[in-house]
């Protein structure tokens, strides 16, 4: 190394004073300091040259003060506290010897733990950084100067997320996050009050979901009054085995919805189909009337205008399908659909329209479509109930309907939803109310419902983190992770919170479940 101090413009003095107000140090503590660059390095790497004054010297095994210096050693501390800036701490250590025990021991270190490398602020940081969900070991190893792999067992060694307690209202939902020779779910718990994730699961099979809660004892599995879930038939098969009788089973109305609005949507596309088709053949014929040597003639030309105003008709209609499909699953009582509502001009419909004018023209293209929108008024009739009592004659007469529909996807729908009519019900019932401040100052209080939204929102975060991170090979460390991200109260340990052996075994049991 070449000393180079003189480039950095400070003298001993403010030198002193700018490293010990960094680093927390007293001026009494430091015995000599100094700045160097390492030959033929970048300019941004820092080298602090440090020696500290000797503190209590007492032996650590027996207590002896009889000690004396046995040698002088060098320790490279990383202390890249700054992006793009490598910064190491050449510690000068003394190396004591005890004269009663004879054992020797290492003067105390502040910047680092026992024989560690990198130094304690270094590490918090890296562990602050890893709660972004944005954040990868890769991205922090470039920040800090540290490898991905020496990030990878900072996080390893000092995070170890736990599984929460069960609350009284739970979600359950999977999520595509970790792909295993046996599956390409995880399971994710969801505390719906705090909406802190209770755990995760390295799949959603019914019998190893069963030996988790099972695993729970049943005086905490007992606290647990509702389970909101989608409509897979394992997650209710699970909360009926290992959940006592009075624990409710809630279908997530959003999910109910979104199978209602996939059915909508096949009627919509078979209809658009049958219009295609139509307008297709209409333009194989116009072609082939173009071909004929007396196209110009009044009688073909009649015959032209006739199939191409057929055509346009047809185009029109495919034009409503596709451009103006979201209307069929919008609330009915939307105000956008209000009749007062200003037009405005659409050139492919020739005429001045607001939507409310759309959603008729739209709903007469075909019965069967009609027909779908009116459960789907229904549907939102039902849910504005407030219990389950008072629901439950609305979805009885409902799913009547829906049997007797013309259209088999609606019949299929009524079939599902008496397989989940006492799950459907359950979501009426209200579980919290909270005031709400509206705009113009009124406060109106607002019922709270079990719902599965908290657990979607999390679902989302739990991609993005997988997306950053070009996927997990190791399922306890994406674990630890999603719950160390996605924990409203994350905790972490700045010296080892257990041993590497630990961490190896946990992780070949988690490689083992999946």
């Amino acid at each position: 190394m070449n000393s180079n101090q003189s480039d950095f413009n400070f003298s001993q003095e403010e030198l002193i004073k700018n490293v010990t107000d960094f680093f927390g140090l007293s001026q009494c503590e430091i015995q000599n300091i100094s700045l160097e660059k390492p030959a033929g390095s970048q300019s941004t790497h820092i080298l602090i040259i440090l020696t500290l004054k000797e503190t209590n010297t007492e032996c650590p095994y027996c207590h002896s003060e009889r000690t004396g210096i046995h040698a002088w050693t060098e320790r490279t501390i990383n202390y890249s506290l700054h992006s793009g800036r490598k910064t190491d701490i050449v510690l000068k250590l003394r190396r004591y010897r005890c004269k009663n025990c004879r054992k020797t021991f290492m003067q105390y270190n502040p910047f680092s733990i026992k024989q560690g490398r990198v130094s304690v602020e270094t590490i918090v940081n890296i562990l602050k950084d890893l709660q972004k969900p944005s954040a990868t070991f890769t991205s922090a190893g470039k920040k800090y100067n540290l490898s991905a792999t020496t990030v990878q067992n900072i996080f390893d060694t000092r995070v170890n997320m736990t599984r929460l307690p069960l609350s009284e209202y739970i979600c359950i939902d999977e999520n595509y996050a970790f792909r295993s020779n046996r599956s390409k779910y995880v399971c994710v718990l969801v505390d719906f009050l705090s909406e802190d994730v209770i755990d995760v699961l390295p799949n959603r099979f019914k019998s190893e979901l069963i030996r988790y809660f099972r695993d729970i004892p049943l005086e905490e599995r007992k606290r647990v009054k509702a389970v909101g879930i989608d409509m897979y038939p394992n997650y209710r098969d699970v909360i009926r085995e290992c959940f006592p009788s009075s624990t409710k089973i809630v279908v997530d109305r959003f999910h109910l919805v979104k199978e209602f609005n996939n059915q909508v949507d096949t009627i919509r596309l078979t209809i658009t189909r049958r219009n295609e088709r139509e307008a297709a053949a209409l333009k194989k014929e116009i072609e082939q009337l173009k071909e004929k040597t007396d196209f110009k003639s009044e009688k073909v030309q009649e015959e032209y205008r006739r199939l191409t105003a057929a055509r346009d008709q047809f185009m029109q209609k495919i034009y409503l399908l596709k451009k103006f499909n979201w209307i069929l699953y919008k609330n009915p009582s939307d105000r956008v659909f209000d009749e007062n509502k200003d037009k405005k001009y659409n050139s492919r419909l020739a005429r001045y329209l607001n939507f409310a004018e759309i959603r008729r023209l739209l709903l007469s293209l075909d019965p069967s479509l009609e027909e779908a929108y009116g459960f789907r008024e229904g549907l939102t009739d039902f849910f504005s109930c407030q219990s389950a009592e008072e629901g439950s004659d609305v979805l009885e007469a409902l799913v009547d309907q829906m049997a007797k529909s013309g259209a088999k996807e609606m019949r299929g729908f009524s079939r599902t939803m008496k397989r989940w009519r006492t799950e459907i019900l359950n979501s009426l019932e209200i579980i919290d109310s909270f005031p709400e401040v509206q705009k113009d100052g009124s406060v109106k209080i607002r019922n709270r419902h079990l719902h599965n939204g908290v657990i979607e929102r999390r679902n989302k975060e739990i991609k993005v983190l997988k997306s950053v991170s070009c996927g997990y090979t190791n399922f306890a460390r994406m674990r630890q992770r999603i719950l160390y991200v996605l924990r409203s109260d994350p905790s972490f340990s700045i010296e080892e919170a257990y041993e590497r052996k630990t961490i190896h075994r946990r992780n070949n049991e988690a490689d083992d479940s999946t």
